[in-house]
């Protein structure tokens, strides 16, 4: 049995933060963050942060959220429209995602540099600005989804997609990075002799 080094310990936790940012990424450009599956299988609906998608056998029909609400308000007369709301709801996950992205791409950054260029980003940079960035990242991949999630109107039979799981799971390795990192979590490696 051995414990694990630091080198170790630091590229388990970039890898962890690559896999949460392509994960994320993935769940960004992802169609299926709502889904609603027709009668026996016959159709399906989804939803993407900014579009709407329904498949019907071979036809396929893809709308802007933003264009179906516009329409959705001139035949209801609201601007409190489902189609408008999701699309709202869409707008502000995709912010706190990108913002988790681009802080995720920092830390990762962070944890490949070079050790001269490391050493001087501790010097000249506040440590309270990289435990920060460190935290940022799945943090705001979390708080989008939560954010998304509450800000939907009521759903009713349509279901949570894949893609708002990717997002959510991301966010979890995003932490968990951070927590393995921080607190210089050690993890036994045992090998099985034969």
């Amino acid at each position: 049995m051995g414990i694990m080094d630091e080198k170790t310990r630091k590229g388990i936790s970039t890898g962890v933060l690559g896999l949460s940012l392509i994960l994320c990424l993935a769940a960004l450009f992802g169609p299926y963050w709502l889904t609603l599956n027709g009668y026996e299988g016959n159709f399906l609906a989804s939803w993407s942060l900014n579009e709407a998608q329904l498949e019907l056998g071979d036809e396929r029909s893809t709308d802007s959220l933003s264009e179906l609400c516009e329409l959705e308000e001139e035949m209801v007369g609201s601007s409190y429209a489902d189609t408008c709301d999701i699309a709202r709801a869409g707008a502000f996950a995709t912010v706190f995602l990108w913002l988790g992205v681009l802080f995720t791409s920092l830390a990762i950054v962070h944890a490949i540099l070079p050790s001269e260029s490391a050493e001087w980003v501790d010097e000249n940079v506040p440590e309270i600005a990289q435990v920060i960035v460190a935290w940022s990242g799945g943090s705001l991949m979390l708080v989008g989804v939560v954010v998304w999630y509450l800000l939907l109107p009521d759903i009713g039979s349509v279901d949570v997609g894949g893609s708002a799981y990717l997002a959510l799971f991301a966010g979890v390795l995003g932490l968990g990075s951070v927590v393995v990192e921080t607190y210089e979590i050690d993890v036994n490696i045992a090998r099985r002799e034969r």
